[in-house]
């Protein structure tokens, strides 16, 4: 991609973002709105990021329009190029994804968004695989980080509603089964990429699914067993380091 294709992806990006608020406004008015908050209440998520789903994609496609430019600015327009595709395409899918969810077709929903994740993944490597700064790279891992945590939970909704499995009834079983999918994703960046803002937004997200029990002593555990678990991974990512640095330390000497 062309310098010159700047004020393209500029638009197409503003476009997104028309779109998403458009949806937004969508969910307050009219049937669909009806139909979407209808369906939540059912499966008795009213926290982050069921609320929250819609109001952040504008801040999401905000935050990758401010990392388009950056890459841009800073002379690396062929790494936009080649994640143009996979971003468009994962936004198309993002956009079904909205639309099965607001008509109730949970299946064809969680589809959807796990589609949406693995083409924002295919973008999310590319660009990691330039090394790029982090202020490059923060609007593509703040997305990838929402429409991971929003599969988790589309997912669980959709088990839940139809009855799929008997064990994902219990609130503490349902909860545990989104943490323990969060963490795993959550950890495999941060060994593999070292992308903590995806860390602490999927963490972040995964934890707000977790209040659909309303114990609050099985809210502390939660947690709880969250930040440990974290530390502990960090832990062994600042032992890891310190380790190739003495390493490398011992070949220079």
């Amino acid at each position: 991609m062309k310098e010159k294709n700047l004020p393209l992806w500029t638009g197409i990006n503003g476009a997104g973002m028309v779109v998403w608020w458009v949806a937004f406004a969508s969910l307050w008015t009219g049937r669909f709105g009806e139909s979407l908050m209808a369906l939540y209440g059912r499966v008795e998520t009213y926290v982050t990021p069921t609320e929250l789903t819609f109001m952040v994609w504008p801040l999401v496609i905000i935050t990758m329009a401010i990392s388009f430019v950056v890459i841009h600015q800073k002379g690396q327009a062929k790494f936009a190029g080649s994640l143009g595709v996979p971003y468009l395409t994962g936004q198309g899918f993002a956009v079904g994804w909205a639309y099965a969810t607001g008509t109730g077709r949970l299946g064809w929903a969680a589809v959807f968004i796990s589609f949406s994740v693995l083409f924002f993944s295919i973008a999310y490597h590319r660009l990691y695989e330039s090394q790029a700064p982090l202020r490059m790279t923060f609007g593509l891992s703040i997305a990838l980080a929402w429409f991971s945590a929003s599969t988790v939970l589309a997912w669980a909704v959709y088990l839940r509603e139809a009855a799929w499995d008997p064990f994902i009834f219990e609130p503490m079983q349902y909860a545990l089964i989104v943490i323990t999918a969060a963490l795993f994703i959550s950890s495999v960046l941060i060994f593999q990429k070292r992308d903590w803002v995806f860390s602490l937004v999927v963490v972040w997200g995964m934890e707000g699914i977790s209040e659909v029990t309303t114990d609050l002593g099985y809210r502390i555990l939660i947690v709880m067993s969250m930040t440990l678990l974290i530390a502990f991974i960090l832990t062994l990512f600042t032992w890891r380091a310190r380790g190739h640095s003495r390493t490398s330390d011992s070949y220079l000497n």
